[in-house]
């Protein structure tokens, strides 16, 4: 047989050693590839790192510290001069009449300039310094928050692909079972009834599945929501660990961010109420001005100085000082509501905590054991020819069902332990 490589007229083509080829190729498979088939799995302090710092929600709470910043920088300045001018003692009537050279018509320009009381000013000062502590302590919040909601979608996501994995494998099983059953029905040992078990069980598991795949979508983009692409990128397969201290927790809890955040509320409603009280001291103005006469006459300089009188207190100081001192009030009765909200929300949440971890240890170490037992004891049962075919189909769904029911609580207990430590703790796992 002839090398079609020595063939009349065949061109004889040098081939490269394969390692030279693959460095050849390598640089151009890596330019050509997918950017996220490079990408690391995105773990879970990964997209607590990635909602830190792609979040809109955060941005724009920094925004705002930054205009409440800007904003006080002017807050203990005087107010702007004024500038005015005019014309004064024009004559309408008589023998100068409309005419600029009576010696009393004058073309005036002035500039005036308002001083509120030191009281009021440094008010200001307070109120506007208020103002940033009221936008940081959101910010603060916001972060945890943040946090807390990125943990929630990425377990969510993750103990939905989980479920999903554990599926698989099922349905692999259920696959070989109906493969086998026509032959156990030609044996004689089991009915033709039981043809269509697997069917349905296909059937059963390709409905769970269409809803683990929509509960895994949502999650997924409720992830995106808060660490933007990143979310695209497929998970790690190692999930996060939390140490949960009950006492520690409740000590703490007075320094949580929404209670600390009525501080500077509080500080703000009372600057307000100095402010107005402050309104009850009079404050002044000056103005100086040149007026321009005929030149037969000589021009002239004037100065004044003007005084606020608050002399209707009782109807206009008095009753906004009272709403600013019931402002300030309202805010320290809504702390304490806000501390009792968040402690009996603590306490659920860690009543919830200490029973999905029961449940799930009672799921692994009785549950689960049992479920398993009782289908290997089906399944010998069957085997020799003692019951029919459709108890080991029900022992082996409740083996599936006790597996399923394990990584459901693990979702559960590992969410509410991201909530205890993220949002009450504010502690990285």
């Amino acid at each position: 047989m002839t090398n079609p490589s020595h063939r009349p007229g065949a061109r004889h083509v040098a081939r490269a050693p394969l390692s030279s080829t693959l460095k050849l190729l390598l640089p151009l498979v890596l330019v050509g590839a997918p950017a996220g088939s490079w990408a690391e799995p995105l773990t879970f302090s990964g997209a607590l790192r990635a909602a830190e710092t792609d979040s809109p929600d955060l941005a724009a709470k920094e925004l705002g510290v930054r205009a409440a910043r800007s904003a006080a920088i002017p807050a203990g300045a005087l107010p702007d001069p004024k500038l005015f001018g005019g014309m004064e003692q024009f004559p309408i009537s008589g023998p100068p009449a409309f005419s600029f050279d009576d010696d009393m018509t004058m073309v005036t320009v002035g500039v005036m300039q308002d001083v509120p009381n030191r009281a009021t000013r440094r008010a200001r000062v307070a109120r506007a310094q208020a103002e940033v502590d009221v936008a940081s302590a959101e910010l603060r919040t916001h972060h945890r928050e943040v946090a807390e909601a990125t943990a929630r979608a990425w377990l969510e996501l993750f103990y939905v692909e989980r479920r999903l994995a554990a599926l698989g494998a099922v349905e692999r099983e259920n696959r070989i079972l109906a493969e086998t059953v026509p032959a156990l029905i030609g044996s004689g040992t089991a009915l033709p009834a039981d043809s269509v078990s697997p069917g349905l069980e296909s059937a059963a598991l390709a409905d769970r599945r269409a809803g683990l795949n929509s509960q895994g979508l949502k999650a997924r983009a409720e992830l995106r929501r808060w660490a933007g692409a990143a979310a695209d990128e497929p998970l790690a397969s190692a999930s996060p660990t939390f140490a949960i201290d009950a006492a520690g927790l409740r000590a703490g809890l007075d320094d949580h961010p929404v209670l600390r955040a009525f501080e500077p509320a509080l500080a703000r409603a009372e600057a307000e109420t100095r402010e107005a009280r402050a309104a009850r001291r009079p404050g002044f103005g000056v103005q100086a001005a040149f007026h321009a006469r005929n030149p037969d006459f000589g021009n002239m300089v004037s100065a004044q100085v003007t005084v606020d009188l608050p002399v209707f207190a009782s109807r206009r100081q008095d009753p906004l000082i009272a709403a600013k001192a019931l402002q300030a009030s309202r805010i320290r009765v809504e702390q304490q509501a806000a501390r009792r909200r968040l402690a009996s929300e603590l306490d659920a949440v860690l009543a919830e905590y200490g029973a999905l971890a029961e449940e799930l240890k009672r799921a692994r170490d009785t549950t689960l054991p049992l479920a398993r037992r009782k289908a290997e004891l089906q399944l010998a049962s069957f085997r020799a020819a003692k019951i029919p075919f459709e108890p080991v189909l029900q022992a082996r769904r409740e083996q599936v069902e006790a597996e399923l029911k394990i990584i459901e609580l693990e979702a559960k207990t590992a969410q509410r332990a991201a909530r205890l430590a993220l949002y009450f703790g504010s502690e990285q796992p």
